[in-house]
């Protein structure tokens, strides 16, 4: 169907009806492909499209967002710089549109921004939210603001979101007050392992964990790199077994990745520094052909402390 609309617009090149179903199509294609789009074309195609209407209509709060959603990746966010910036001032009561620019802001290191527009979008979903409602929008801040504030090295606000969501997951409300609900709680309960395994990892603040079957993956990985860093192999080699297990049972992508840093940091530890190297250089090999990172998720600094880890302890 896309590809009809895009023969439409050739042939009505001004027309933003036609633009605006082809970018939905596009992008909603490129979310369902099994290779992701890895090589960025579709998100590209839609992109132009935005990025033309929005040079004609820079107020438009729809091309602002589509460019910002084409091209948040790290090879063409420059790209939408300027509709970032100007999709952050459009619509200041909605919660998303000053989320949105961040994923921009977040490509180029504009950690001020990041953590700015993530607190404001924060802002607007608790003012705008009643009970029964969806905490989603305020959730989904919440997590990309604490990204933002560990990497601007802001330890005492990293811990107030991680403060907040766990006042979100347990009381179905905010931590700054008012009314309380159910609605969302499932998100803030998966959300709270996230943002205190993110710091524990960003921060190297170790602390070992209990290792189980539900553990998530994230909570694995940082709890084997706190033990390496505490010497104590029984937590690493527990966590490489929980690893193994879930690759045996089928799981694969990051939780390779995370499996094969568990067993280099393991084998690292025990002074085994080509075994070590090997491991790693799996991770890299399942990383490499992968898209590139494009939002909050913690395992796109694992990526990088796995390449750290390999300098520091084994060359």
């Amino acid at each position: 169907f896309f590809f009809q609309a895009e023969a439409g617009i050739r042939a009505q090149p001004r027309s933003r009806g036609l633009g605006d179903v082809y970018k939905r199509q596009v992008l909603s294609a490129r979310a369902v492909t099994p290779d992701r789009d890895l090589d960025n074309r579709m998100a590209i195609r839609a992109g132009t499209i935005a990025l033309d209407i929005f040079s004609r209509k820079p107020m438009h709060p729809g091309e602002a967002h589509y460019t910002n959603h084409s091209f948040a990746d790290p090879i063409h966010a420059p790209l939408a710089l300027e509709a970032a910036y100007r999709y952050a001032e459009i619509a200041p009561a909605v919660s998303h549109a000053r989320h949105m620019p961040t994923h921009i802001f977040m490509q180029h290191g504009m950690w001020d921004l990041v953590s700015f527009n993530n607190q404001s979008a924060y802002d607007a979903a608790r003012e705008l939210w009643r009970p029964g409602q969806s905490m989603g929008d305020a959730i989904h801040s919440l997590d990309w603001g604490q990204y933002g504030d560990l990497q601007k090295g802001d330890y005492e606000k990293a811990r107030l979101w991680i403060d907040r969501i766990e006042t979100m997951s347990t009381q179905g409300g905010f931590a700054e007050g008012g009314a309380r609900g159910a609605a969302g709680a499932a998100r803030a309960n998966n959300t709270v392992a996230l943002t205190k395994n993110r710091y524990i990892v960003e921060t190297e603040e170790w602390q070992i964990q209990d290792i189980t079957g539900d553990s998530p993956d994230h909570a694995l990985l940082a709890t084997a790199l706190s033990a390496y860093h505490e010497e104590d192999q029984a937590t690493m080699q527990a966590a490489e077994q929980e690893f193994k297990r879930r690759i045996e049972a089928g799981e694969d992508g990051f939780t390779a990745i995370m499996a094969n840093q568990v067993s280099g940091l393991l084998h690292a530890g025990m002074n085994h520094p080509d075994v070590a190297a090997r491991f790693f250089d799996q991770a890299v090999e399942i990383i490499t052909p992968m898209a590139p990172p494009r939002g909050s998720a913690p395992v796109s600094y694992t990526h990088l402390r796995a390449h750290e880890t390999e300098a520091d302890l084994v060359c």
